[in-house]
């Protein structure tokens, strides 16, 4: 993954963004009354498809596809499950969505950085 201040900071608003609007989204889906393992279900399947669009509408044509689809994709599917298991359960109240989502996706950037820098180089590559 790069290392430069511009990506970086891309990425960590590409997944603060993404974790918020999935957050919502999946709010605005998943009901008080569902199941907590269907709204999660759905929440994933959910957050995954607007991490995409997202990803193609905005993130990739200024940081390139490799270095947004990883995180942003893992953004989306862990806020839309946090989020549509929450909601069913009365986890949080609909105020904190938004902090929900950010959180998430500030997770998941660090998660990323961090196993990428340590697996840098020890992954051994394919060869014919």
């Amino acid at each position: 993954m790069e290392r430069r201040p511009f990506f970086v900071l891309g990425d960590l608003a590409a997944n603060t963004v993404t974790g918020v609007v999935v957050a919502w989204a999946t709010a605005a889906l998943v009901g008080a009354g569902w199941n907590m393992f269907v709204g999660m279900w759905v929440g994933m399947a959910l957050g995954m498809v607007l991490a995409f669009v997202l990803s193609f509408a905005a993130f990739i044509w200024f940081l390139g596809a490799m270095e947004v689809m990883l995180p942003v994709m893992f953004t989306g599917m862990a806020a839309g499950m946090v989020v549509g298991m929450g909601i069913p359960m009365n986890s949080f109240a609909e105020t904190s969505l938004a902090a929900v989502g950010a959180s998430t996706g500030i997770a998941v950037f660090v998660f990323t950085y961090v196993i990428d820098a340590l697996l840098g180089g020890k992954v051994k590559k394919w060869t014919t």
